[in-house]
């Protein structure tokens, strides 16, 4: 007991200190440590999906394949076009010139968790009529 009450009780002390400091040094780079592997730090991979969406449906309205405005055929050629890894919804809805709603079609199933969407709009011409269209997508993983 003399040792603890004696002459080095402040190396006890400066122990006890240690022990603490360290103890909530290793808890704060816990902490640290389980929150940046919780949260996404590279965006990357989703960036890229999205401009390859955008990418897809911007080949789509150059070769005209959005103005045929058939469900079947726009399918085919965005599944031909996106990666295997990758799946892409799309919603088309055309609009007169008073900006009401004329028809809509969905392209593949509904994406409805963990993706990223964008927008596209177009012009198509029936007989000498402007119609307005807005192509809604949204990409995600498999």
């Amino acid at each position: 007991m003399s040792f603890i009450y004696g002459r080095n009780r402040n190396g006890f002390i400066i122990t006890l200190d240690i022990l603490i400091a360290s103890t909530l040094v290793l808890l704060i780079l816990f902490v640290a440590f389980n929150y940046l592997s919780l949260s996404k730090i590279s965006k990357l991979p989703e960036i890229s999906s999205l401009r390859l969406a955008n990418d897809i449906v911007a080949v789509l309205d150059y070769e005209n394949v959005l103005d045929s405005f058939d469900k079947d055929y726009i399918e085919s050629k965005v599944n031909s076009l996106l990666p295997v890894n990758l799946k892409m919804s799309m919603k088309i809805n055309r609009y007169n010139q008073d900006s009401k709603l004329i028809d809509q079609i969905q392209i593949n199933e509904d994406i409805k968790e963990d993706f990223l969407e964008g927008k596209w709009a177009f012009v198509t011409f029936q007989s000498s009529d402007a119609v307005f269209n807005l192509a809604q997508y949204k990409i995600g993983f498999k």
